[in-house]
């Protein structure tokens, strides 16, 4: 169920709608504009208006609608109420880590694809940890710092290749990082903010040809639990929790430039939220103002845009963008269960 507006000419005073295979529920028709409903589910097509008495119009090009979140079948365990590395790749959804009823973290590693519908278990995670962040690079996930219950706060990068199923230990941070937000981006993987034991704004971009972790330019506001996304070539963080408050604030990276700078806020503040792009659009994901939220919002430059609500408030949930989906894992609400929940939505 949307609506749908369609401003044109020549409709009439009454007749029919169909949009695609489905037919449209009129809610208002005036001679220059119809205010369609639209069955749920829809899938958008040509839309054709049938006014009384009068040849039949078509629209020039076919009308898009949003699709529906959908429900994935729940994880074999609870991941937690804290982040995790979640990943697609080659059409398979990747979730490692995590922490069990008790606290304490888990290596286990899940994946699902589409051709079995079910969830199998996978090479475990060498260093159990949850917190932590993660990006996609070279068809491999990245699984990078988050809490060890043996060392705490850990520098420890570890990565996964789904064509082994094997994990192998990279070069760590230069520091322990729980809450830091990460994104790929020109083949390189950029990591910002975190927590251990303050709020950090440190940059840091990792170079897989040499192994290195560089220093870049510090954030202009320290953060943790926020959402970092690659957005036409700039690394874009939102929210977070800065100076121990949830924050609204929004702010782009150069890569090139080396130079952080303000865009547009979030239309709330959200900590604990996920962002995840498909290079043209960012997506901010739920996140917690001091409870839980559902909501979705969509930024594709201009500014942020309200679309579907996700079925689960939740906070300190983990994202990934694949195979045309917006993908949300874990998290924590006021359900036991949202630790074991995945959903997606399809821009």
């Amino acid at each position: 169920g949307e609506t749908v507006t369609v401003q044109g000419f020549g409709f009439g005073g009454s007749g029919t709608v169909t949009l695609g295979d489905e037919p449209g529920t009129v809610t208002s028709w005036q001679s220059g504009q119809l205010v369609i409903r639209t069955a749920v589910g829809a899938r958008g097509g040509d839309l054709i208006i049938k006014p009384d008495g009068r040849r039949p119009i078509r629209s020039g090009q076919p009308v898009r609608i949003r699709q529906q979140w959908r429900t994935w079948p729940e994880l074999p365990v609870p991941v937690g109420g804290e982040t995790v590395a979640v990943g697609s790749l080659d059409g398979q959804l990747v979730v490692a880590g995590g922490k069990d009823a008790t606290g304490k973290a888990i290596g286990a590693v899940w994946g699902y694809a589409g051709r079995s519908g079910q969830w199998r278990s996978l090479a475990p995670l060498p260093t159990p940890r949850y917190g932590m962040t993660s990006a996609v690079l070279g068809n491999r996930l990245y699984a990078i710092g988050g809490w060890s219950d043996s060392t705490g706060y850990s520098p420890v990068v570890e990565v996964y290749d789904p064509a082994t199923d094997s994990w192998q230990r990279r070069a760590p941070l230069p520091t322990g990082l729980l809450g830091a937000a990460a994104a790929a981006v020109n083949g390189q993987v950029i990591v910002c903010g975190g927590y251990n034991g303050t709020e950090q704004a440190n940059t840091y971009l990792y170079d897989p040809a040499g192994n290195t972790w560089t220093a870049r330019s510090v954030m202009p506001q320290a953060r943790f639990r926020h959402g970092a996304a690659n957005f036409d070539g700039r690394i874009l963080v939102a929210g977070g929790r800065s100076g121990n408050q949830p924050s609204s604030n929004v702010i782009q990276f150069d890569l090139v430039a080396n130079v952080w700078s303000d865009t547009t806020s979030l239309p709330a503040t959200r900590a604990g939220g996920t962002m995840v792009s498909d290079g043209v659009t960012a997506w901010f994901v739920d996140g917690s103002d001091g409870r839980p939220q559902a909501t979705l919002w969509g930024f594709n430059g201009a500014g942020w845009v309200t679309l579907a609500i996700p079925p689960t408030a939740r906070a300190s949930i983990s994202g990934t963008f694949g195979a045309g989906e917006v993908v949300i894992v874990g998290g924590t609400s006021g359900d036991a269960a949202a630790g074991r929940r995945v959903e997606s939505f399809t821009p």
